[in-house]
């Protein structure tokens, strides 16, 4: 998969309306590895930090005020300080963890820094906050299409009563085509197909997929292609279930199994060709 250079996206001011904010292309599959941990760490640790930090804030400078962490975050964010930003939004968070718009917010950033198991229950702790809120609907829309989900991602970029972006559209029904493609040359056992299809939908946008990726290791494995098919199952990208694994995303199938299976079941595959 090509590789693509990263947008510096402008976060929004928390309403309704979106623009901008959502999946930046910087976040590549091939080093994709969700470095963040599951939600019930995500969650102890997080409250803990967010904690700390307010408290340190309190003391060193009085500052209380959420939005003006949430402002500062969003100038850290702008200037590509993903880092930063996530520490301020910690800290809008620990003063006021039911504002959606911080949850969303500190999503942006963890995309951004590649944290996408973490980015995926942030998006959805948003919504559980304000069911209405759009820009958390297209984020995780946007990040479920980033990661291959297709319904998933149908189900909150076409949020109802809300009318959908014609660039993501186009994208979503792109990415759609190729893995619709992808699945039928499986069950012809077109292995070439079924490579070409998945290079495909990644390409077109689903290029953080686990699925897809075990998709090409899979068909290199069945062409005999043994090395290539180590080397691509090695890239691919880790998402990890947070507590209760509530996401939808570690809820959809492929092939007839779970996504979790599957990748499991090609990297088994190739192990077992390796002879491990």
């Amino acid at each position: 998969m090509a590789n693509r250079a990263t947008k510096t996206d402008t976060l929004g001011s928390g309403t309704g309306n979106y623009g901008h904010g959502s999946i930046m292309r910087g976040v590549g599959a091939h080093k994709s590895t969700a470095g963040g941990v599951g939600r019930d760490s995500t969650a102890g640790l997080a409250t803990s930090s967010r904690g700390f930090m307010a408290g340190e804030a309190l003391r060193s400078g009085g500052r209380n005020d959420p939005e003006e962490f949430k402002s500062m975050g969003n100038e850290q964010y702008k200037k590509g300080n993903y880092f930063e930003a996530l520490n301020l939004y910690d800290k809008a968070i620990a003063i006021s963890p039911g504002n959606a718009s911080y949850h969303c917010n500190r999503a942006a950033a963890l995309i951004a820094l590649k944290r996408l198991d973490e980015a995926l229950w942030e998006c959805e702790e948003a919504i559980r906050l304000d069911p209405s809120y759009v820009r958390a609907h297209h984020r995780l829309g946007s990040l479920f299409l980033c990661l291959g989900q297709v319904e998933n991602a149908r189900q909150h970029i076409c949020f109802p009563g809300h009318q959908p972006q014609h660039i993501d559209m186009t994208k979503l029904e792109r990415v759609e085509k190729h893995v619709g493609k992808c699945n039928d040359a499986r069950r012809l056992r077109d292995w070439r197909g079924m490579l070409r299809e998945a290079d495909a939908a990644i390409a077109s946008g689903a290029d953080s997929s686990p699925q897809l990726f075990s998709c090409r290791a899979e068909a290199l494995l069945k062409l005999s292609q043994l090395d290539d098919a180590s080397s691509g199952q090695s890239i691919v990208p880790q998402i990890k279930p947070p507590l209760a694994a509530s996401s939808s995303y570690f809820k959809s199938k492929i092939f007839g199994m779970l996504t979790e299976a599957y990748i499991y079941f090609v990297r088994a595959q190739v192990e077992l060709a390796l002879g491990r």
